[in-house]
C-alpha cells in the first residue's frame, strides 16, 4: 500500500472531521451573531430617548407661527404601529397646506422608555412640521406618565395662533381629568380672546357614539361637566381619539370628530366607520372644515413598511449580512463535502 493510500479526504461525505469543522464554524458564526444582536439590544436598553430638534414639540404658552387662516392634521392611536403611521406622517409632511399636526394619544403600546424613544425617532424622521401630542391610556401604563413628561412634555397645555386657541387635555384616564385640570381648563376658556376659535383636543371622547357596545369614553362623572363647560364657553370643535375608527357628530351642540385610525387595530367592521385615517382641518375665519383622509394599506404593505422602519431604527443591517455569510459558508462547506461523481467507463 502506498504512503498516500491510507489517508482519508476530509471532504468525503460523512467524514467526522468535516462534520466537526462545519459544526464549529457554524457555532462560531452564530455566537458572533448573537453577540452582535445582544450588543445592539443592550445599546437600545441604555439609550435615553432624545428628541431635541425633533418634530415632536410642545408649544405650551407659545404662539404657533401660522396665518389667521390655516390648516392642520389630527391623528391618533397608532399604538406603536410603524407602517400605517409612517405613511400618515409622510402624507402630512408632503401636504403644503398643513402647518402642523396633533396626535390625540396612544402613541405607544407599552409606554416603555425604549418604545417612546423608537416612536419619537420614527416621528422625527418622517415629520419636520410641529407635532403636538397628548397622552392616551396606553402611553401612561407602568409609569409611562412620567416617561411621557420626560420624553415629550406636559400632559395638558395650550397653544395659540393668530385667531385660535388650542387646548390640549389629559384624558388618558378619567381620573387624570381631576379638579386641578378642570380649574385650569375653565381659566383657559374664560381668558380666551373675543372672536378666537376654540379647539379642544382630548384622547378619550366625552361619549361613545356607538350605541351597541361597551362605552369606550370618559365616565359620565367627568364627561357631563366637560360638555356643560364646552357649551357655556362656546367651544367651536372637539377632537378625540381612543376609538379606533372615525366618527363625527355633536355633543351639547358642540361639533366633534373622533379619529383613532393611525395604525392600531380597528375596532369594528363597518367600512363607513372603521378604516385607518387622519383628519385635515381647515380654519378660515369662523368656519372650520374637517375632512377625513382614508389611509388604506393592505396588511402586507403595513407589515413591509413597519419592517423597513424596524431595520432602519435597530440598525440590524450588519446582523442580516452576518446571517447571509453564515448561510453562504454552510452551503459552501456542504458543496465541497459532497462526493464527486466517479468516471464510468463505457463498454
Amino acid at each position: 500500500m502506498g504512503a498516500g493510500q491510507g489517508s482519508q479526504n476530509i471532504f468525503e461525505e460523512g467524514n467526522p472531521i468535516l462534520k466537526n469543522k462545519l459544526n464549529l464554524a457554524v457555532a462560531l458564526l452564530l455566537a458572533a451573531g448573537i453577540l452582535l444582536l445582544g450588543s445592539i439590544e443592550l445599546a437600545e436598553n441604555l439609550r435615553e430617548p432624545v428628541i431635541s430638534n425633533c418634530a415632536i414639540v410642545h408649544q405650551a404658552e407659545n404662539k404657533l407661527a401660522v396665518p389667521a387662516n390655516f390648516a392642520f392634521a389630527v391623528l391618533g392611536d397608532n399604538k406603536g404601529d410603524e407602517g400605517t403611521y409612517s405613511k400618515i406622517l409622510d402624507d402630512i409632511e408632503q401636504d403644503p397646506e398643513i402647518a402642523f399636526a396633533v396626535h390625540t394619544g396612544d402613541l405607544t403600546r407599552t409606554s416603555s422608555r425604549n418604545e417612546y424613544g423608537d416612536i419619537a425617532e420614527l416621528s422625527c424622521a418622517h415629520l419636520q412640521k410641529p407635532f403636538l401630542v397628548i397622552p392616551g391610556n396606553h402611553d401612561i401604563h407602568n409609569g409611562g406618565g412620567q416617561t411621557f413628561k420626560d420624553v415629550i412634555g406636559p400632559a395638558y397645555y395650550e397653544a395659540k395662533t393668530a385667531a385660535a386657541e388650542l387646548i390640549f387635555l389629559d384624558t388618558s384616564t378619567s381620573s387624570r381629568m381631576d379638579d386641578a385640570q378642570m380649574r385650569w381648563l375653565e381659566g383657559m376658556l374664560a381668558g380666551r380672546k373675543p372672536g378666537d376659535q376654540v379647539l379642544v383636543f382630548t384622547h378619550q371622547p366625552l361619549y361613545d357614539p356607538r350605541k351597541d357596545s361597551k362605552p369606550h369614553c370618559l365616565s359620565p362623572k367627568k364627561a357631563d361637566p366637560l360638555a356643560r363647560l364646552f357649551e357655556e364657553y362656546g367651544v367651536n370643535y372637539v377632537f378625540a381619539g381612543h376609538i379606533h375608527g372615525y366618527f363625527v357628530g355633536k355633543w351639547n351642540n358642540i361639533p366633534y370628530a373622533i379619529t383613532g385610525g393611525a395604525g392600531a387595530e380597528l375596532q369594528g367592521s363597518d367600512p363607513q366607520a372603521f378604516f385607518h385615517n387622519y383628519l385635515k382641518v381647515k380654519v378660515n375665519g369662523a368656519r372650520i372644515d374637517v375632512t377625513v383622509v382614508p389611509v388604506r394599506l393592505s396588511k402586507s404593505q403595513d407589515l413591509l413598511l413597519g419592517a423597513r422602519e424596524y431595520v432602519k431604527r435597530e440598525k440590524i443591517e450588519l446582523a442580516l449580512y452576518l446571517a447571509v455569510a453564515v448561510l453562504a459558508l454552510v452551503l459552501l462547506l456542504r458543496a465541497r463535502g459532497k462526493p464527486r461523481p466517479s468516471n464510468i467507463a463505457l463498454t
